[in-house]
């Protein structure tokens, strides 16, 4: 007994010990590490909106989406939307995303799929041209405001900003 007490006890504490600690260490991400960062600009001098919005890749292809903005306020929601081609085009609504929550400035989305329900990978987003647009309201005249917005995924390099108001157009209507 007092070789068990002396000898085994400690040893089984620290076999189990160390188990938990390879346990935890297993622990699998869902994002494979891939990560592009672009900025919103504020796209009217009446709202001083702007942030950034964050593409992950995930393990299965995906992309979460994470906007941030700074300037919003408030229990309002602004809808998020990522648009066909560069931002001071006319391009069509390519995805609804989370709206943003006023107080937070944040939204968050997980994106594998267009509104038309194609497919979209991580990798096709990067090469898509499109561009992200935060509305100041879903409904009414303030639909038509955009609060930010940036180009993204190929339209990065048609980038009209330089961290000023820039040239915005509104949203079609369907």
């Amino acid at each position: 007994m007092k070789l068990f007490q002396k000898i085994l006890f400690p040893l089984l504490i620290v076999v189990f010990l160390g188990s938990c600690k390879e346990e935890s260490q297993q622990q699998v991400s869902e994002f494979t590490g891939n990560k592009i960062v672009y900025s919103l600009f504020q796209a009217t001098t009446d709202y001083n909106v702007k942030g950034t919005v964050s593409f992950n890749e995930k393990v299965d292809g995906s992309t979460a989406v994470l906007v941030e903005v700074s300037g919003t306020e408030g229990d309002n929601y602004h809808p998020l939307h990522l648009h066909f081609g560069p931002i001071d085009g006319d391009g069509d609504i390519a995805a609804l995303l989370t709206p943003i929550h006023g107080a937070s400035g944040r939204s968050e989305t997980d994106l594998n799929l267009l509104s038309d329900g194609t497919v979209l990978s991580y990798n096709d987003l990067l090469a898509m041209e499109a561009s992200i647009k935060v509305h100041l309201s879903g409904i009414g005249d303030d639909a038509k405001i955009v609060l930010a917005g940036g180009n993204v995924g190929s339209a990065i390099d048609k980038s009209t900003s330089n961290d000023r108001v820039i040239k915005i157009t509104v949203c079609k209507s369907n």
